[in-house]
């Protein structure tokens, strides 16, 4: 993760764990299926950009995606870590960082697993995290031929 030089830690212990529920809550959600409760941590005009060539935005397209997504799965687990969370300069959004392993399991009896962070814009109302914009950054993946942004490495 690289620092941002303007951006500011947050230390606020309720702000923090209101971004840390919301990204706990999401992943319990996807993997119990619940596609309203997974929506209810987006904000109604979120983005999602999942990939170099698919962004989906709104709780409509967001949806749809998930959808899709979840008649191939069988069961899925995603482990997300804790945030680090940081204040935007001239911005009313933070910005989340935190890792994750996903694992699915297709409907087929195949296997995939994405290593890689979850970047979010994340706007706090009324106590509560809602997610604005999602960037999925993959590090690894293993088992599937999709297509994912990847993190760039700095040549040795």
């Amino acid at each position: 993760m690289t620092r941002q030089p303007n951006a500011t830690l947050v230390r606020d212990f309720a702000t923090w764990a209101a971004v840390n529920e919301a990204l706990q809550g999401y992943a319990d959600a996807l993997d119990r299926a619940d596609l309203d409760a997974l929506l209810s941590f987006f904000d109604p005009q979120a983005r999602w950009i999942y990939s170099p060539t698919a962004e989906h935005k709104g709780h409509g397209e967001i949806r749809s995606f998930f959808e899709e997504r979840l008649s191939v799965f069988q069961r899925t687990s995603h482990n997300v870590s804790p945030p680090v969370v940081h204040t935007l300069p001239d911005s009313e959004l933070l910005q989340s960082t935190a890792y994750f392993v996903a694992e699915h399991q297709l409907v087929d009896a195949g296997r995939y697993r994405v290593f890689g962070r979850y970047i979010d814009k994340i706007r706090i109302q009324d106590g509560m995290a809602m997610i604005c914009e999602r960037s999925v950054l993959a590090h690894v993946t293993e088992g599937t031929d999709r297509t994912y942004r990847m993190l760039q490495r700095n040549s040795a």
